[in-house]
């Protein structure tokens, strides 16, 4: 669950083509005044059932596509990445 103000318009982002989803993220996506911009939401449990440089394989991956889909937008990473 994501809490936002009643102002923002958010809407879950779909990965194309779709990409493991071993990973618990989630993509949203914003605009505000003309400004886009990507939130990923991750969760990284304390004994994942894949290697953590597979998770950041996989946010570059998407990253990419997020550049080559909307340039210039913003991207924010959330969520535990402590142990990465």
């Amino acid at each position: 669950m994501i809490n936002t103000c009643n102002s923002m318009h958010l809407t879950e982002w779909q990965l194309t083509p779709l990409l493991d989803h071993i990973f618990k993220l989630i993509y949203i996506q914003t605009v505000q005044d003309s400004c886009m911009t990507f939130i990923g939401v991750n969760y990284h449990p304390l004994i994942p059932q894949y290697k953590p440089a597979n998770i950041l394989g996989h946010i570059e991956e998407v990253v990419v596509q997020i550049n080559l889909k909307c340039p210039g937008s913003h991207i924010v990473l959330a969520g535990e990445l402590n142990t990465l």
